[in-house]
C-alpha cells in the first residue's frame, strides 16, 4: 500500500505532509491516481474537500482506504460514502481518542486505526484487535521493531525504508 498525504491548494488536491509543503511545485492527486496500480492510503491532512476526494477516486482501479487524525473528516467521508474504508490516525496531537476507538466505530465503521509507534504496546494491540480493527503503526523503519509488532498481531507498518521492512 502506498501511503499519501492529501491538503488542498488552488482548487486542487495536493500530495503535501505539511502546509508548509504547499509552497513546493505542487504535485496533484489527479496526476497521481492513474499511475498507481496498488492499494492507496490517501491520509487527509484539513477538512474541506471530502467530496472531491471521493469524487476523484471513484473510477480508481485500486483499493482505496482514507485515513486522517480528524474524527470530524472521517465523519463527513462516511457521511457520503457508507462503504470506503476508512482509518483513524492516533499519534502525540490526538492520543487522547485511543479510549473512544469504540464509539467512534460506532459511529464512522472504521476499517483500521494507526497508531503512532510509542502508542503500540500489547494492551493497545489487544484493545484495536478485540474491536475487529486492522492496525498499522506508523512509522516503523527498524526491522527489529517491526518483528517486535508483528509478534504482538499488527496487520503492517507505515514506513520510509519498504527495503528494509520485508515480511
Amino acid at each position: 500500500m502506498i501511503e499519501m498525504d492529501l491538503r488542498k491548494s488552488n482548487g486542487q488536491i495536493i500530495l503535501a505532509h505539511s502546509r508548509w509543503d504547499k509552497d513546493k511545485k505542487n504535485v496533484y492527486l489527479s496526476q497521481v491516481l492513474d499511475l498507481i496500480n496498488i492499494p492507496l492510503n490517501l491520509e487527509v491532512k484539513e477538512s474541506g474537500f471530502e467530496g472531491e476526494l471521493l469524487r476523484a477516486i471513484k473510477n480508481v482501479s485500486s483499493s482505496v482506504l482514507i485515513s486522517s487524525k480528524y474524527p470530524s473528516i472521517l465523519q463527513k467521508i462516511r457521511a457520503l460514502d457508507e462503504n470506503i474504508k476508512l482509518g483513524l490516525v492516533i499519534g502525540k496531537g490526538n492520543f487522547f481518542l485511543l479510549p473512544f476507538v469504540a464509539r467512534l466505530d460506532r459511529s464512522i465503521n472504521l476499517y483500521s486505526v494507526h497508531p503512532k509507534m510509542f502508542l503500540s504496546n500489547s494492551w493497545v494491540i489487544r484493545f484495536l484487535k478485540d474491536l475487529g480493527k486492522k492496525i498499522f503503526v506508523w512509522t516503523i523503519n527498524d526491522p527489529n521493531k517491526f518483528t517486535k509488532l508483528e509478534k504482538l498481531g499488527i496487520d503492517g507498518v507505515f514506513t520510509d525504508r519498504p527495503d528494509l521492512i520485508k515480511r
